[in-house]
């Protein structure tokens, strides 16, 4: 393998010195030309990570807030990061030069924010505990453009908003999980990945959201090692679907919550034979599911009937 040809090195697991913080939440900068990324932290600072020969060096870092709910690079606007806080304070910084942009002063009764998205330049979408969606604008005085709440009666068990993602239709639709959900648009958002706490993924087709298209559990395994005994033992379930990042149209990372941190890249092209052996094995009795001896039953009766069929 030439050098031109060698893969470049991947960069090793590191600690950031953030002293007692804990990190709650990572945003990537949207550009291929650098690989760089920002944390955010409990104690409320902000700092931004260049990789460079696979290692990470932090090249920014300041306290914005008293806490850090959640980060999002503009899209439309590399440079900008918009964060918000658990106190409902929104600001938006050029992380080139430092400087901050624009800063939105928390009104009275504001929830906690729990997503990001940006939608256009100057744009973006946010997500708060109190199950309400609002857009904004920082050319906007107080930058708030509309708040969007469902009616209380209607949907009485609505709690925070996890996750929101928006469409590429003329209307620009906006989608938003609920509760203990996320979504992912992909297939040039002709199409919607929805995650639930069951360990399920449920595929819709875009403006068919009435209906559920297809699901397909999302299986985890890992090993145990025993402390006292040093044995081995092999875990595996439907832990439930956190996060969705997509790489492309076409393969997506699910991020499930098994108590560790477990990530499976999934390609969407074949997604249908995938769920549907998925739900086969799924109506296998769940003693029988992992039993050796049933593939060793199998197996014996099927040579047996060969041999008998020989003799014939």
């Amino acid at each position: 393998m030439t050098a031109e040809n060698k893969p470049e090195r991947l960069p090793q697991d590191f600690s950031p010195r953030i002293g007692g913080d804990g990190i709650n939440c990572v945003e990537f900068l949207p550009s291929t030309e650098q690989s760089m990324f920002a944390i955010g932290t409990s104690g409320g600072r902000v700092r931004y990570y260049e990789v460079l020969d696979g290692d990470c060096k932090c090249v920014y870092q300041k306290r914005w807030h008293k806490t850090v709910r959640c980060l999002e690079f503009n899209k439309y606007a590399p440079n900008h990061l918009i964060s918000a806080s658990a106190e409902g304070g929104m600001k938006v910084h050029d992380v080139k030069t430092g400087q901050r942009v624009a800063y939105f002063r928390p009104m009275e009764d504001t929830p906690p924010y729990s997503c990001l998205l940006s939608v256009a330049d100057h744009r973006w979408a946010s997500g708060d505990d109190g199950g309400s969606v609002k857009v904004w604008d920082d050319r906007q005085k107080g930058g708030l453009c509309c708040t969007m709440k469902p009616d209380a009666t209607e949907d009485s068990e609505l709690m925070a908003i996890n996750d929101i993602a928006m469409g590429s239709d003329a209307q620009s639709t906006l989608l938003a999980a609920v509760d203990n959900g996320c979504l992912v648009a992909y297939n040039d958002n002709r199409k919607v990945l929805v995650g639930t706490d069951e360990g399920v993924v449920l595929t819709y087709n875009w403006n068919e959201f009435g209906s559920i298209c297809d699901r397909f559990p999302v299986r985890t395994s890992r090993t145990r090692l025993s402390s006292s005994t040093l044995a081995k033992t092999v875990e595996s379930g439907l832990p439930s679907v956190e996060k969705f990042a997509k790489i492309s149209e076409d393969i997506v990372i699910i991020g499930t919550d098994d108590g560790a941190l477990s990530l499976r890249f999934w390609s969407l092209e074949g997604i249908e034979s995938e769920a549907a052996r998925e739900l086969d094995a799924l109506k296998v009795p769940l003693k029988r599911r992992s039993s050796p001896a049933l593939t060793s039953t199998k197996a014996s009766k099927s040579r047996a009937t060969s041999r008998g069929m020989d003799r014939k």
